[in-house]
């Protein structure tokens, strides 16, 4: 089970837990239904269709969604989803995505192994490079 999501973006920390804990870099905000503008364009929100989720959005740019408790549903840490443009197919490094609806050449590009694989970084996906 995922326990939280740390992300890093326009000079900002991003913590969201499964208990449906917010930190905008270290300091707790409460995500609500109504998406608000946390800071530098980052929107926080709740989503109680399907899975109930904390998004975290930067519209055209990515997008973390974590299931977290929301009302009486309580399926915390079930899933994450983390959406970006198809741009980055290819490019991130040791973090799989299925770009083209086709599960079934999905890897991982750093080490070629299972997508159960795919968020260790064994070192050989170190790069300087910079990405749109």
């Amino acid at each position: 089970m995922i326990q939280q999501v740390l992300i890093s973006l326009r000079n900002m920390t991003v913590e969201v837990t499964t208990d449906g804990i917010v930190k905008v870099n270290n300091v707790v905000v409460t995500a609500t239904i109504h998406p608000q503008n946390i800071g530098s364009g980052v929107i926080l929100s709740l989503d109680s269709s399907g899975f109930p989720r904390t998004v975290v959005d930067v519209p055209g740019v990515v997008k973390v969604e974590l299931t977290t408790p929301v009302g009486r549903l309580r399926r915390k840490g079930h899933m994450a989803i983390i959406s970006v443009p198809d741009a980055y197919a290819g490019l991130l490094n040791a973090l799989c995505g299925n770009f083209n609806g086709d599960s079934a050449d999905d890897n991982n590009p750093c080490s070629g192994g299972p997508p159960a694989d795919c968020f260790v970084n064994d070192g050989s996906c170190t790069t300087t490079e910079t990405y749109p």
